[in-house]
């Protein structure tokens, strides 16, 4: 083999390589996409758990509640509250933006 020859193999060699590594990244930005998807699936099965157990908390006479149930439940309710009169306050922003941008 000629120096030109072992040359072109050798860039041959790094471009192949070059290939591999960039479709074990694609693999492995792929696998965190799942991945990502798992989670959002589990914190959303959860979620929809916790918010089941509440509303069963809930429809349940006070006094059949454990002091521990009372709390749980209280602390849900003033989150749901506190939640709900914060996505409020933020829709009320938004649309003061939107006249505001509006009158401009």
């Amino acid at each position: 083999l000629t120096a030109l020859e072992v040359q072109a193999r050798r860039l041959e060699l790094a471009v192949l390589e070059a290939e591999q590594e960039a479709e074990l990244e694609d693999q492995l930005t792929a696998a965190k996409v799942v991945a990502s998807r798992m989670m959002s699936v589990k914190e959303f099965v959860e979620e929809r758990n916790k918010a089941l157990r509440m509303a069963e908390l809930a429809a349940r006479p006070v006094v059949t509640l454990t002091p521990e149930q009372q709390k749980e439940l209280a602390t849900h309710q003033l989150k749901s509250k506190t939640a709900a009169i914060a996505a409020r306050a933020q829709q009320r922003a938004q649309q003061k933006a939107a006249a505001a941008a509006a009158e401009a």
